[in-house]
């Protein structure tokens, strides 16, 4: 199990993955690391039950509270004492349909695309907007450099249950440490020695890897967009099966199975027999960071060797 040492609320170095996005986010557009979702509730909402909810999670969660500064030690992050977390809330439901809908999309954009200060806290933000008697929006927005998809679980499920009991569930024994104690620790045990020994494996790993040519590929543009889209495909549960019986004839996850897939795939369309391909992992095998809601999520570059035309078990 990891161990973390709880200190009192002072500055903390950031992890390497929180410099990368602080970092980027001084250099551009800081809204491509807004996380932001949205989704539609029904029946007789209690507004101040969801404020006093969310109020509870911040408060757990000093990630939602982190400011982030750089000094003479370098970049660190501090929590700030609980307060109120900005929840705007609209009633549309005199707007005519057209018009609601424009201030539904107006408000949404708002909340999902304008900057967090990274200096002045606050990184839980949401807007609720009642769309007709019994119809509402919720949507909330926090900045990637204290959150991610591991996060997002806990979050739905801690203000879920504050919401209907008046109270977070508790933690589990040992889990639930604050984010910045979290950061410390890792950060301690990246001293230079590690660090030679880290460089020195993917330095080797990755030695004399070629980028990815697709055939119907971009070039590169100097100011990207961050313009995009998603693609959600559903997979029946016979397919799902059939997948993770050909992983246990072959000691395999499901995981190892669709990762083996990208690369076939990405063998066919390419010619290339030499293929890196990204892969995201949690970070979070200790109870320790269970319900520690921060951004732990790490990528790590699966580098095969395609080039004497393996079968796909191999």
């Amino acid at each position: 199990n990891e161990a973390i040492t709880p200190r009192a609320e002072r500055a903390a170095p950031l992890t390497a993955a929180q410099e990368t996005l602080w970092l980027v986010s001084r250099l551009a557009d800081a809204a491509p690391y807004i996380v932001a979702e949205a989704w539609r509730l029904h029946g007789g909402l209690r507004v101040s039950a969801l404020q006093a909810a969310l109020d509870a999670l911040a408060e757990r969660h000093d990630a939602f509270r982190l400011v982030f500064s750089a000094g003479a030690d370098g970049l660190r992050q501090q929590a700030r004492p609980p307060a109120p977390v900005a929840l705007e809330v609209h009633d549309l439901r005199t707007r005519a349909p057209e018009a609601r809908a424009d201030a539904v999309a107006d408000r949404l954009e708002r909340c999902a695309q304008t900057p967090f200060d990274l200096g002045a806290g606050a990184l839980l933000r949401g807007v609720l907007l009642r769309t007709g008697g019994d119809e509402w929006i919720l949507a909330l927005a926090t900045h990637h450099i204290v959150y991610d998809g591991w996060s997002r679980e806990i979050l739905l499920r801690e203000l879920s249950v504050a919401y209907r009991d008046g109270a977070l569930p508790p933690s589990r024994p040992g889990a639930g440490a604050r984010f910045a104690d979290v950061a410390s620790a890792r950060r301690a045990r990246l001293g230079p020695a590690r660090l030679d020994v880290l460089r020195g494996y993917w330095h080797g790993v990755l030695a004399g890897a070629e980028p990815l040519a697709l055939p119907a590929d971009r070039a590169p543009v100097a100011a990207p967009s961050f313009a995009g889209d998603r693609l959600t495909v559903h997979w029946p549960p016979a397919l799902l099966e059939r997948l993770r019986s050909v992983g246990r004839r072959h000691g395999a996850t499901l995981h190892m199975v669709l990762v083996a897939a990208v690369q076939a795939l990405l063998r066919r369309y390419t010619g290339q027999g030499d293929l890196v391909v990204g892969t995201a992992v949690a970070d979070r095998d200790s109870l320790a960071v269970a319900d520690t809601i921060g951004y732990l999520v790490n990528t790590l570059a699966i580098r095969a060797d395609l080039s004497d035309d393996p079968s796909f078990a191999e």
